[in-house]
């Protein structure tokens, strides 16, 4: 083929192509159009007497379940005033000022131990403490 037909060809068959495309989107977004309705328009809602009965009765029964909580709530806070009012608030028993609160009992000594520290299995007590501080969480 001579190169001047091949310039020719090239370009018919890109445009076919990006043609073919095109459809095919258009094609695409048309049948997802389809499948939503349209922004303008609602869809048409038929509502039989059944319904309309159905949703009274739902109405009442919030109204109702409504009503019963705010009792609840209401006769909580009457008992939590009737608790308040029952309890005057107590002040906390101190001592009086200028009063001693510590004892003057002589404070007995410890008593010594008499003996030497027990033997550690399996090594040193020095060693046995310093490993108990680095084995120590500290958070």
């Amino acid at each position: 083929m001579e190169s001047s037909s091949l310039s020719i060809i090239v370009p018919i068959a890109v445009g076919v192509i990006i043609f073919l495309i095109e459809k095919a989107s258009e094609k695409k977004n048309a049948s997802a159009s389809a499948k939503r309705p349209s922004a303008g328009r609602r869809p048409v809602m038929v509502v039989t007497p059944q319904d309309e009965e159905d949703s009274r009765r739902a109405e009442a029964a919030r109204h109702a379940a409504l009503s019963r909580r705010r009792n609840a709530a209401r006769a909580a806070e009457e008992a939590m005033a009737a608790l308040k009012a029952d309890k005057a608030p107590v002040a906390p028993s101190l001592p009086e000022e200028g009063v001693r609160v510590t004892s003057d009992k002589p404070v007995k000594e410890p008593a010594v131990r008499t003996g030497t520290v027990p033997p550690v299995p399996g090594g040193d007590l020095r060693k046995a403490i310093i490993w108990s501080e680095i084995l120590k969480r500290k958070f």
